[in-house]
């Protein structure tokens, strides 16, 4: 498409330059910036890489960072993010809309997206049911309307424009593992571990020395760790942190496979962000600890 003529959301308020190495020196001034999110603090490499992208998109990078994350070494975009960039690509002749499917109480229980394309007279659509788009991210409880839409855009751009939401990950979207990563997405809905729930083996999570691998969970405990939910924690104290990773772990080795582990991270993804900020040394141990997990399930499943 010509950059010319291709609409854009906002106004590009800062001219970004098209050489590499200039756009590296306003990345490095950039990333010393304290208004920008925590996570682009400090690394003028990860600035680059999104300037570069909303270069390319004709997006406001001032705008658009702080819709976006870094998740081991990935960008994740927002819903709101995906639907912008849709509205704005130049292939739509009108905006995506949005049509609700309510309940009898008026509930919404699906969402129509549909929109035209330029070249096309009649809109295409897609129909996504709240049930199997909602996850256990808590905002889904306060704003369902607006997930759903937001899921409902990333869905319809998935299958009417691959090109423009090509090599993007988004919130609520599941990427493929490869056994020494983790991917850690917004925390899951909150569940209360009872006293009167089984309590799963100890595990010294911060240890220095290798975890023992071998183990291999009972029925009981596999079963125990089927649904994940977010384990719950008092204050910020070494004691509190380490009986909360020692429950982690447990449930994490008594998983079968890699993508129940990575749900288990996913629930509880929050307490984690949050032990990273309290001790870095802490957090990369307990992630160490899952990683080999991860790997030993990875292994065991190798046709």
């Amino acid at each position: 498409m010509n950059e010319q003529t291709r609409p854009t959301g906002t106004a590009v308020a800062v001219q970004l330059p098209s050489d590499a190495r200039e756009l590296m020196a306003l990345a490095k001034d950039v990333a010393n910036s304290r208004l920008i999110p925590q996570h682009f603090q400090k690394s003028p490499a990860d600035c680059w890489m999104l300037m570069a992208f909303c270069r390319d998109k004709g997006l406001n990078f001032f705008a658009t960072v702080g819709h976006c994350h870094v998740v081991q070494n990935r960008l994740f975009f927002d819903g709101q993010l995906c639907a912008a960039l849709l509205n704005i690509s130049g292939f739509l002749a009108d905006r995506l809309s949005y049509d609700y499917v309510r309940d009898g109480n008026g509930i919404a229980t699906a969402v129509v997206v549909s929109a035209r394309l330029r070249s096309e007279a009649t809109p295409r659509t897609v129909t996504v049911e709240l049930a199997k788009a909602k996850t256990a991210n808590k905002v889904w409880e306060t704003q369902p309307e607006q997930q759903l839409g937001y899921s409902g855009a990333r869905i319809w751009g998935r299958r009417h424009l691959p090109e423009v939401l090509l090599g993007m990950t988004f919130e609520g979207e599941t990427i493929d593992l490869k056994p020494d990563e983790i991917i850690i997405h917004n925390a899951g809905e909150a569940k209360v571990l009872r006293e009167s729930e089984p309590k799963p083996p100890t595990f010294k999570p911060f240890a220095d020395e290798p975890e023992q691998t071998t183990h291999k969970p009972s029925a009981a405990a596999t079963a125990e760790a089927s649904e994940p939910f977010e384990i719950t924690r008092g204050d910020d104290s070494d004691a509190t942190w380490s009986t909360w990773a020692q429950l982690l772990m447990a449930y994490v080795r008594a998983c079968p496979t890699v993508d129940l582990i990575n749900e288990w991270i996913t629930a509880n993804a929050e307490h984690l962000a949050a032990l990273q900020k309290y001790d870095s040394t802490k957090y990369r141990k307990l992630v160490d600890a899952v990683n080999r997990q991860m790997e030993t399930r990875a292994a065991d499943h190798v046709p």
